[in-house]
């Protein structure tokens, strides 16, 4: 979720509407609709209020998502099942972002126990 307050109403709603639909397959175009902005001025309206991009910040949520699911060590979860089920599509991008967040693979967030 969100590390700071929003100072726009449209901002926690937006927020919202993606913490829902992290599985879904959200493009710009939806996001700027469900707050009723365009998509550029969502874009510019949303870097200047955390300093990222509606999309990034998305990717970001999914990321956590997967890790989050990962580390709960659900018998028989795979990786693939787990990224699927947070709205990941490409694989092998997948991983790579997963790697770029999380300085390692998502398959050895998955093997390493917990205390």
């Amino acid at each position: 979720m969100l590390t700071q307050h929003p100072s726009q109403p449209w901002l926690a709603s937006l927020c919202q509407f993606i913490q829902s639909n992290l599985q879904e397959d959200l493009t710009l175009a939806d996001l700027a609709q469900a707050v009723d902005l365009t998509p550029r001025a969502l874009q510019y309206a949303f870097k200047r209020e955390l300093q990222t991009t509606p999309m990034r910040w998305l990717r970001q949520e999914r990321l956590k998502l997967v890790n989050q699911t990962l580390k709960t060590k659900t018998p028989g979860i795979t990786v693939t099942q787990a990224a699927i089920a947070s709205g990941f599509t490409n694989l092998g991008i997948f991983a790579r972002y997963y790697h770029e967040q999380y300085g390692e693979k998502p398959s050895r967030t998955l093997r390493v126990k917990v205390n």
